[in-house]
């Protein structure tokens, strides 16, 4: 399966988000924060005279500006980073997966990796990851696939890849 894609901001975007989301622990961490200093608030707004909402005041402050820079800020500042740093994620790039691997090529160079250097793979709202480390993986927009080639790719990850780990999605 061959396809041409370019990668935007956007693309990059998604994946890091959704890379946050795989870790459900502090994804969950952050909306829990979320909702503890949003409720705080409207509980010390609505009951002023409570001494212990107000006491509670700065942790709600907290809350919400980790919950904040957890789920918007630092992925849009990752994103943003790599984007603009890295010249090779810019540009028209050609996807061939086989049984050999996923090869891509690209204005000013080319990566070939064999399946066994994926750990995991997981599917995203609007991308696919694919991890060759924990913290390493590669985004893959799904626009860039027809409808009749998405379920052949989630195919073929789930025997090539995620045979291996449990954490893929398919």
């Amino acid at each position: 399966m061959q396809v041409t894609y370019q990668l935007t901001r956007r693309d990059i975007l998604e994946g890091m988000i959704s890379n946050y989301k795989r870790s459900r622990f502090l994804w969950l961490l952050a909306w829990a924060a979320l909702i503890f200093g949003t409720v705080g608030f409207l509980a010390r707004f609505l009951l002023p005279n409570g001494q212990a909402l107000v006491n509670l005041t700065p942790l709600c402050v907290f809350s919400v500006f980790y919950a904040g820079l957890f789920l918007r800020v630092l992925p849009w500042w990752a994103a943003r980073l790599l984007y603009l740093k890295q010249p090779s994620i810019q540009g028209t790039r050609t996807l061939l997966i086989d049984d050999r691997g996923v090869h891509w090529r690209w204005d000013g160079g080319s990566s070939d990796l064999d399946w066994k250097t994926f750990i995991r793979w997981y599917e995203g709202g609007n991308e696919f990851l694919l991890y060759s480390s924990p913290v390493l993986f590669h985004v893959v927009p799904k626009r860039a696939f027809s409808k009749g080639q998405l379920p052949e790719l989630r195919t073929l990850l789930s025997q090539r890849v995620a045979a291996r780990n449990s954490d893929s999605r398919g």
